[in-house]
């Protein structure tokens, strides 16, 4: 299995936590090699993973009825969507204050790391 095996090569972005970062790297520093190439192996064990599984087959969860309304019959997917995804409009905060700290709207790592609860307040 090459480097190129998939036939295309893809730069991406990925949030990995600082502790699982420095075992992979200590971990491909021991192999002798790259921290590319063990995130890739884990990739394809992940994948060959699932593919092992067998389908699950589901309850069929129909609810009854008699299909759409007939006045939405004709209507295509937006409206469709307008119909069921109606906007909200959220109560304004007036306790003040803004964010909370250790949040920075323009880093989602921060953001994550607050939803995640890895930094408590």
């Amino acid at each position: 299995m090459g480097m190129f095996q998939y036939g295309y090569c893809m730069k991406i972005t990925l949030n990995i936590a600082n502790p699982l970062l420095a075992e992979a790297k200590a971990v491909a520093r021991k192999k002798k090699i790259t921290v590319r190439a063990l995130v890739e192996r884990g990739l394809k064990l992940a994948l060959a993973e699932h593919e092992d599984r067998r389908a699950i087959k589901l309850r069929d969860a129909s609810v009854t009825g008699k299909g759409l309304r007939p006045d939405a019959a004709e209507l295509s997917w937006d409206q469709l969507r307008a119909l069921t995804h109606r906007p909200v409009t959220l109560p304004e905060c007036r306790a003040g204050g803004g964010t909370l700290p250790g949040v920075d709207l323009n880093d989602c790592s921060s953001l994550l790391d607050q939803l995640d609860g890895r930094d408590r307040l």
